[in-house]
């Protein structure tokens, strides 16, 4: 009798599926496919712009883009965090629209905890690229162009 046979022996056919279901939830979980993944994140930021959403906005983003939004001098003399910087990005960019995050053509590149984004920003209307960082198993943006369209 093999070692698998011996284990499994004392064990029901219906017990065994559960098992071997609850195994493979813990393999994809293992494996990343709990977050979202680089060209998701971009949508997401993009999404929340759309929505006026600062807060939504800036928790894609690194605790280091973050920090530099908020050091930046425009924002430091209005006493602005990263959310009300996001807000007025928003602002500045009154015809983006829904659409325009839905047909966003994202093409990404991961190197290990590293991505590249290649897009269209919706907010220029010219090509950027975009620097994404894995932290703690989630993707966040940690370059970003901010300026209004014209």
């Amino acid at each position: 009798m093999s070692c698998k046979t011996t284990v499994l022996a004392g064990i029901s056919q219906v017990r065994r599926n559960r098992i071997w279901a609850a195994v493979s939830l813990g393999v994809l979980s293992a494996v990343g496919c709990g977050g979202p993944q680089p060209d998701q994140v971009v949508r997401d930021y993009f999404g929340a712009i759309v929505d006026r959403d600062g807060r939504r906005a800036c928790a894609q983003l690194s605790e280091e883009l973050r920090t530099d939004i908020e050091r930046a001098p425009a924002a430091r003399r209005a006493g602005r965090g990263c959310a009300d910087v996001m807000e007025l990005a928003a602002a500045l960019n009154p015809s983006l629209s829904r659409q325009d995050v839905e047909e966003l053509d994202v093409d990404v590149e991961e190197d290990g905890d590293r991505a590249t984004a290649r897009l269209e920003n919706p907010l220029a209307r010219r090509d950027e690229t975009i620097d994404l960082v894995k932290r703690d198993g989630d993707w966040k943006i940690s370059s970003l162009e901010t300026r209004p369209r014209g």
